[in-house]
């Protein structure tokens, strides 16, 4: 399955989901608060349609491909 969308929250945690809304887990174990695997986290920014960034129940914020991948420092 693909990645659709990629939410990156104010805290650091991340969701991302596939073409049909269901969660990948693969991708969020990887690309979280905690730590980031670069390679996976490129990965689904180059899957990726839609990326945001949200406070968690408060706003989100569309944003795209480029900086997204510039705030989870995949690129310079």
């Amino acid at each position: 399955m693909k990645v659709k969308e990629m939410v990156l929250f104010t805290n650091g945690s991340v969701f991302i989901k596939n073409e049909i809304g269901e969660q990948m887990s693969e991708y969020q174990k990887v690309v979280n608060c905690y730590g980031i695997d670069a390679k996976k986290a490129l990965e689904a920014t180059l899957q990726a349609d839609d990326f945001y960034i949200s406070k968690f129940g408060e706003w989100a914020h569309r944003i795209d491909r480029k900086e997204m991948q510039y705030l989870l420092r995949l690129v310079k």
